[in-house]
């Protein structure tokens, strides 16, 4: 006959050791899979699942997560508590013991299995329910210090921009201090701030975690979609299914107003680990973009949102804004053309005469290429030296014929500072259709470009997609 108290003192030593082992792990995660490893060791259990509505994926231990035999636990462990010996399919017979950390059914449901007919004891029972009562107490303190941690990161990423706005910094930077603030403090791949332009959403900045730009096209349109979706209703829109079509993740949008007016949109994209968002991170986006509202609306965020748009040396249309154009032209019916321009001595005249001289040659490059491009598209300056010209629906000739006329227009000399500057441009062209990605056609239209460039400069050079080879024609 065992002896009450000696049990009695050995459960409680193996709960205040318990105790312990999940108050040394850093995470949530961490201390829900020790506590579901530890009460299989202490029960002699091979099978254990800690699950419930307040955790996105259930911690499993003993079989994989994938695993359909995981099912019919699940449900059972729903809807029962106590212990019981259940038929499982693919398991036969086995003893399963359920305890909730929690008073509803919502609550969090702690399950354990033992792969044969062993019932659990009372004393197992009382063992599982005191390391439920634990668990309970560390997951609330751990969760207390995760929401203040993210208070606290949220304050951070308000104040950075607040910062930026009262410093004066250019629109397009506060942007992307915004958008950048919104991925460092929900984790995500991809962020991006849309804004009204023309009567249409549009992608004023965006702020990736890698430099995988093919993952990076596909998580673009998703967030293009939540946009515009946000934007139609005035709410906060989540996809927590992974898009199917595009491969990537989930994401989430939230409102940006001016005067109780919808102007935009902020979207998160988590594309690494295709897990919903939870119910902090929501509420922390909508804090995040109520802030960016009032701070961009001290800025009169309608009358420079064009700015955005547009780069503010050149006046030519921004990075961002010429990729979104793209993304939209390589949609199914439609064929764009994309040429990629890099000035061929602009390193020079930035060595010799400095960065004022610099600025001054790329605001007269911007200003002739504008008045050289007949046709309706898009020009943008890409950065630096760079610079872009989408045509939608042109012929090759068309675009050949861009191509020339921008050529021609920079191989005049430029006046700067009283002296004749001669600098000369290099031309990539490149063509695509649906289901080609933004990424792949400027990747074409800059292996053109490097050609051209390689072979002297001031010329064209163009990639034919029919031959996947490089066809120059200099000017």
């Amino acid at each position: 006959m065992s002896n009450p108290e000696a049990d009695d003192s050995w459960s409680t030593a193996q709960l205040v050791e318990y105790l312990a082992a999940l108050m040394e792990q850093p995470a949530e995660a961490q201390a829900r899979r020790t506590a579901v490893e530890r009460a299989l060791g202490s029960l002699d259990a091979e099978v254990g699942v800690l699950f419930g509505p307040d955790i996105v994926t259930p911690t499993v231990v003993g079989l994989s997560a994938a695993d359909e035999r995981l099912r019919p636990l699940l449900a059972y462990g729903s809807t029962h508590e106590g212990c019981s010996l259940i038929a499982v399919p693919g398991l036969g017979r086995c003893s399963v013991a359920v305890v909730a950390l929690d008073i509803g059914a919502e609550a969090t449901r702690f399950l354990l299995v033992r792969l044969r007919e062993d019932e659990f004891r009372a004393d197992d029972m009382l063992i599982l329910h005191g390391m439920a009562w634990v668990l309970d107490l560390v997951l609330q303190q751990q969760r207390l210090v995760a929401a203040l941690n993210e208070r606290q990161r949220l304050l951070e990423q308000v104040s950075r921009v607040e910062r930026a706005i009262a410093s004066r910094m250019p629109l397009p930077e506060v942007l992307e201090t915004i958008t950048k603030g919104a991925s460092s403090l929900l984790g995500s791949d991809l962020s991006t701030m849309h804004l009204v332009h023309d009567g249409e959403l549009s992608v004023a900045s965006m702020s990736a975690a890698s430099e995988d730009h093919f993952s990076a096209d596909r998580a673009l349109r998703l967030a293009e979609s939540v946009a515009a979706a946000v934007f139609q209703t005035d709410a906060l829109t989540r996809m927590d299914e992974p898009s199917t079509d595009l491969d990537v993740g989930v994401a989430m949008g939230a409102p940006v107003r001016e005067n109780d007016r919808v102007v935009g949109s902020l979207v998160v994209v988590s594309a690494r680990h295709k897990q919903p968002f939870i119910s902090s991170h929501e509420q922390s986006l909508l804090t995040f973009a109520d802030q960016v509202s009032l701070a961009l609306s001290d800025a009169r965020l309608s009358a420079i949102a064009e700015e955005a748009f547009h780069d503010p040396l050149t006046g030519l249309a921004t990075r961002s804004h010429f990729l979104e154009r793209l993304e939209r032209a390589l949609r199914p019916g439609s064929r764009a053309h994309v040429l990629f321009l890099d000035l061929d001595q602009f390193k020079k005249v930035n060595d010799e005469m400095g960065h004022a001289a610099g600025d001054d040659l790329l605001r007269q490059v911007g200003r002739r290429l504008r008045t050289s491009v007949h046709e309706s598209g898009c020009l943008a300056r890409f950065g630096g030296d760079e610079f872009a010209l989408l045509l939608e629906n042109v012929s090759d000739a068309s675009a050949d014929r861009a191509g020339r006329r921008m050529l021609s227009a920079l191989e005049r000399p430029f006046v700067l500072r009283s002296r004749r500057v001669t600098v000369g441009v290099s031309i990539g062209i490149a063509s695509g259709e649906y289901p080609m990605v933004a990424s792949d056609l400027l990747h074409k239209a800059d292996i053109a470009m490097y050609e051209a460039k390689q072979s002297g400069g001031g010329r064209i050079s163009s990639f034919r997609n029919s031959r996947e080879s490089i066809v120059e024609a200099s000017g």
